[in-house]
């Protein structure tokens, strides 16, 4: 395969990353991380390079950091790589190289995705406030840092700006996706800017953020089978923005859900010929417990969604055969950033099995809901259900295509059914449904809300 590019325009911050080989582990202890910021130190003071941003994880260094000549980044790199591994190599007795090839880097139009791209870097540690090793304590709290030069353009206030709000899913996507391409993290302007000044044609690369043919029309949008072998680099961010849930209605939901579920959203049954338990979340738009930004409104958040970008899926000739699948085209899928699938020897890393156990607790409890929405349907006690506005000619149908169980066919009937309900706790999962439909309400205060 052909190598990058690497490309230069004179003052243009480059945002890198470079990573263990195998998603192997680089930081084994303190000491680690401490001699590694001591190299990173001399090299900013001996080679011309102004560091911005940076983040020391486990297995990648990643930063954002403008060159001042055509080679600085080049040099940096080797010296910073050769110098650690040297480190690394000597204190645990090991021999070869400790990174996953070259790194890897993507332009950055500053004007736009300064900002947004500092964030991207900083904010990767769960408790990102508190992570020693990161420049977040140099550019949020001013404290003393010999490795961080501060942009040209930085000022605390607009950076303190973007990070009060939630990245949505195009920039994350757009940031993500480019430097694991290594194309230009920019608009079309600066894209075209850049081949003017440099004199090469980049009409073949995606530049900026995703056409809007590419905006996503349901969750999941290119499931494939997980093979080991095919995907094993492949890696999940934390999942942090749920715009990939905007144009759902129904959300899936099983019935060891209910209790929690109830206390937010409004709980029905999906008409059709297979019914499934679901949760209202729009009216007539879009999921109204999302923010712009993608940010969750409710309390808790549905297993459905929890479980994404994993599915299982069956094959046709055999529907009993369950196959692990992935969402390629989710953003947060990647082979940079986030928590490995596959450990170094191929196995399953925690992180996947703990997704696994999650997918097989829902799809056991998903057949045990299937049970209870036919014993309510054989009861005859389910009704066809409508959220609607208006009257006369100004009525409007918002949601439809759900039931929901007559409350007064289920106090009427027999003590010995209700006696066999209670102990097969389906009576516990209808009075949680009936009282989840009081949550209709704030479908409507959620769209009044979104409408100021």
């Amino acid at each position: 395969m052909a190598r990058k590019t690497r490309l230069f325009l004179k003052d243009t911050p480059q945002h890198v990353i470079i990573q263990g080989i195998n998603n192997k582990v680089i930081f084994l202890d303190e000491d680690d991380y401490q001699a590694f910021l001591a190299i990173l130190k001399a090299l900013v003071v001996n080679i011309e390079i102004e560091l911005h941003a940076y983040v020391l994880m486990p297995s990648y260094f990643q930063f954002l950091a403008t060159p001042l000549y055509e080679n600085s980044l080049s040099k940096f790199m080797q010296s910073l790589g050769r110098r650690y591994v040297g480190y690394f190599n000597k204190k645990y007795e090991r021999r070869g190289t400790l990174w996953e090839g070259r790194y890897k880097s993507s332009l950055v139009e500053s004007k736009t995705y300064l900002y947004e791209v500092m964030k991207f870097i900083e904010t990767k540690p769960k408790n990102f406030k508190k992570y020693p090793y990161s420049s977040f304590q140099k550019n949020f709290f001013f404290k003393d840092d010999a490795i961080v030069a501060p942009h040209k353009q930085y000022t605390y206030k607009s950076y303190t700006n973007i990070l009060r709000n939630s990245s949505d899913e195009d920039t994350y996507a757009t940031i993500s996706s480019s430097l694991e391409k290594q194309i230009i993290t920019g608009s079309k302007e600066f894209s075209q800017k850049l081949e003017q000044e440099l004199g090469v044609a980049l009409g073949a690369l995606k530049r900026g953020r995703p056409k809007t043919k590419n905006i996503r029309k349901k969750m999941y949008s290119n499931l494939a089978v997980i093979n080991k072998m095919k995907h094993k680099n492949l890696k999940v961010s934390k999942m942090e923005n749920f715009s990939f849930a905007r144009s759902i209605k129904f959300i899936p939901a099983v019935h060891t859900e209910t209790t929690l579920i109830g206390e937010d959203y409004p709980l029905v049954i999906t008409a059709g010929e297979n019914p499934f338990l679901g949760v209202i979340v729009a009216l007539d738009g879009d999921n109204l417990f999302l923010n712009e930004e993608g940010k969750w409104y409710g309390a808790y958040v549905p297993a459905y969604l929890r479980k994404y970008p994993f599915a299982l899926g069956a094959s046709n000739q055999n529907p009993e055969e369950k196959l692990l699948m992935i969402d390629i085209d989710s953003s947060l899928v990647s082979e940079s950033i986030g928590e490995a699938i596959f450990n170094e020897n191929g196995t399953q890393s925690n992180f996947f099995q703990e997704k696994i156990s999650l997918i097989s607790a829902y799809e056991r409890d998903r057949k045990e809901t299937e049970k209870i929405i036919k014993i309510l349907a054989d009861a005859d006690i389910l009704e066809n259900g409508e959220i609607t506005v208006g009257e006369g000619e100004e009525r409007k149908i918002l949601v439809t295509g759900f039931q929901a169980v007559s409350k007064a066919k289920f106090e009427a009937l027999d003590s010995e059914i209700t006696k066999d309900w209670d102990a097969m706790g389906v009576t516990t999962f209808v009075k949680a449904h009936l009282d989840s439909l009081n949550n209709i309400n704030r479908l409507f205060a959620l769209a009044r809300q979104q409408q100021k």
